[in-house]
């Protein structure tokens, strides 16, 4: 590494080693990248780092004691400490365990390419822990904050306007005009379960798949108010423009009853959901924009029980709360547990839609724009599953669902609203700020010092960059 900035080293490809032009978004991320120190070689001149301003002992007593690093550097994380050991020291693992122990901290790891760890410690002991002839130094961990990650930007149009309020947190009066995005779900299949796809929308054009379920499936249902619907699913949840996964593969199963536009067809959709459960390429989603009316007496036993099969057989499937300002509780599939049910708010507004479904079976609201509906709101959803896809594919559903749900906007619509039991959570697309621990010997790094990093990648979204500055 030098100077400024590092990388991850080849065996590693899903990280970059340069920063990605463009973007005005932080870098979306998951989790934590943690990255540890393998080696540096000797610096030309060594660099005196600065030492903390506590420590005013002679020379003589600073050369007995191990060194004291980076306590007053900026994003000092309280509490957590490296400690870097002597070269002599044979069994670091025990050594780091045997003073965690005795100063009542915990190991957090321990390094592979130097003699260390870094483990909680309390603030308390450092002085007295400098003694131990078996330590070097001692550092004080702290998170390097990453630059803007190269995002790709669209300035939203009214149409779009979900769209910018689906890509941040602050509330309806601050949007900006603007979608920014890094991931597209590539490498997701999205199943458009409904009246048919248009394999030549623009929006979709060289992403809709020949591997289709039905009559005629790759084709628009026309002659009806719900005429397009099917295509229309598939642009807000992967349009190259209107939607949000746009690399996704989509594949179409048209279910429409007898070829009407109006209606699907339970029996059809099981048979189209069992098919796609036995032979679609993974990771896959099911987008269901329709539901059927329980009334008092139950409905859609078998539909729901296809879903169930999906769900076990590690298929999503994202269904429609419903149109008719019912409690979703009364609407299948809406009311399987298994699944992810979405109603609709009003983009502009954060109230919910006046005819959405709502109720304790909800589990989270999309906006759409024009009366959209709760299918509009369904797809929407579904791009955004499969952006968490594109990078964890081997997720589960329920832990796709929940990283959804966990990572929604909390708060922001009109509780007046929402009805009872419903949660007040907001699609969003975006994901945490990635933060990166740097763990390494400050004292080794002078001028032209190369080193090599390893980063354990146990979340976040790539690409990523490191960028680094000395004291």
């Amino acid at each position: 590494m030098n100077e400024e900035q590092g990388s991850t080293n080849d065996r590693y490809p899903i990280a970059s080693n340069s920063a990605v032009p463009g973007g005005r978004y932080a870098n979306s991320a998951a989790a934590l990248l943690l990255a540890l120190l393998a080696s540096c070689d000797a610096p030309r001149a060594v660099v005196e780092p600065d030492v903390n301003a506590l420590l005013t002992r002679t020379g003589e007593q600073r050369d007995t004691l191990a060194k004291l690093y980076s306590m007053s550097v900026k994003g000092r994380i309280l509490g957590r400490y490296i400690v870097g050991l002597n070269d002599d020291v044979e069994n670091v693992a025990a050594v780091a365990d045997e003073i965690s122990k005795r100063m009542q901290g915990s190991v957090i790891g321990v390094f592979t390419g130097r003699k260390g760890f870094w483990a909680h410690l309390p603030d308390a002991g450092i002085e007295r822990l400098r003694a131990d002839k078996r330590v070097l130094y001692i550092e004080a961990d702290y998170v390097v904050t990453l630059a803007d990650q190269g995002d790709t930007i669209q300035y939203t149009q009214p149409s779009t306007q979900a769209l910018d309020r689906i890509d941040q947190r602050s509330g309806k009066l601050t949007l900006d005009n603007i979608y920014g995005w890094t991931a597209n779900g590539s490498g997701v299949h999205i199943w458009i379960v409904d009246n048919g796809v248009d394999i030549n929308h623009p929006e979709l054009v060289g992403r809709v798949s020949s591997l289709a379920i039905g009559t005629n499936p790759l084709q628009s249902c026309t002659g009806s108010e719900h005429e397009f619907h099917g295509t229309r699913m598939a642009v807000a949840a992967a349009g190259s423009t209107q939607g949000i996964a746009r690399g996704a593969t989509i594949h179409s199963a048209r279910v429409s009853n007898n070829g009407q536009c109006l209606t699907l067809n339970n029996s059809e959709a099981v048979q189209a959901i069992d098919l796609i459960r036995l032979y679609s390429p993974r990771p896959a989603i099911i987008n269901y924009s329709a539901n059927g009316t329980c009334g008092g007496g139950g409905c859609g036993y078998t539909v729901d029980n296809a879903m169930r099969r999906a769900f076990d057989a590690g298929v999503l499937a994202v269904v429609g709360a419903g149109n008719d300002s019912a409690d979703a509780c009364d609407r299948s599939p809406a009311h399987v547990p298994e699944l992810l049910t979405v109603g609709a708010s009003e983009a502009g507004t954060d109230r919910k839609y006046g005819y959405s479904g709502n109720g304790p079976c909800v589990d989270i609201f999309a906006p759409v724009v024009d009366g959209g509906g709760t299918s509009t709101a369904t797809a929407y959803t579904t791009g955004v599953a499969a952006l968490e896809l594109q990078f964890f594919p081997n997720k589960s559903p329920s832990d796709v669902m929940d990283a959804i749900k966990n990572n929604a906007s909390s708060g922001y619509l009109d509780p007046a609203s929402l009805g009872t039991g419903s949660p007040n959570r907001l699609l969003y697309s975006r994901r945490p700020t990635l933060a990166t621990d740097i763990a390494g010997g400050y004292w080794t790094m002078g001028p032209n010092t190369r080193c090599n990093w390893n980063a354990l990648v146990v979340g976040g979204q790539p690409p990523y960059t490191f960028e680094w500055t000395r004291g």
